[in-house]
């Protein structure tokens, strides 16, 4: 069972991006959450926890255009605690957080939201692998391949709607038929169409 986690922090490295093999893009940076607590009218950092921070596909593109070191930010997804052996042979646990939504924390500053626009592929660029299942994360439920969109774009409205929602609201029944696709259909369209 996945634990979600929402954190509050500031960007601590530059975001690195990548690619897999199978073409999806990555995106990740470690985040520092300090508790603070005012003493003596001063406001002082206690401990500081650390955390990697995992982006996919839409949202690693957008946080590698959005984000910077150094931006305060709020991040949710879901704590994995990886353990790792160091050169030394300590053994260490690390916690990473697979983010679902990053966002500026408007606590401390103010953003300006810019929806991206979305396109429409042919269904030979919209064809899913074999694997696509695969392609998500915690391995639960469908992914758009990353081929679905071109990067830069949004997920269809269907997301904005209802969160709980991935994996849903994509018209599919097309890419195996050949048509083109319009990605932003749900899946009530598809099947009235």
């Amino acid at each position: 069972m996945a634990e979600y986690i929402t954190v509050r922090g500031v960007v601590g490295t530059e975001i690195e991006t990548r690619l897999t093999n199978g073409g999806t893009q990555t995106a990740n940076f470690r985040l520092a959450s300090s508790e603070r607590k005012l003493e003596n009218d001063q406001w002082v950092d206690k401990s500081t926890n650390w955390y990697r921070v995992e982006a996919y596909r839409y949202l690693a593109n957008n946080i590698t255009h959005s984000l910077k070191k150094g931006d305060r930010v709020i991040v949710t997804g879901k704590l994995r605690l990886r353990q790792w052996v160091r050169d030394d042979g300590h053994q260490v646990t690390s916690p990473e957080i697979d983010a679902e939504s990053i966002g500026h924390d408007l606590k401390w500053g103010t953003a300006k939201y810019s929806r991206n626009t979305s396109t429409r592929t042919s269904a030979a660029q919209n064809a899913a692998p074999d694997n696509y299942h695969e392609m998500e994360p915690d391995g639960n439920g469908p992914a758009l391949p990353v081929t679905a969109l071109e990067y830069g774009t949004h997920m269809p409205d269907e997301y904005d709607r209802d969160p709980g929602a991935f994996g849903h609201g994509v018209k599919r029944s097309g890419y195996e038929a050949g048509e083109a696709a319009d990605v932003e259909r749900t899946e009530h369209e598809t099947m009235t169409a």
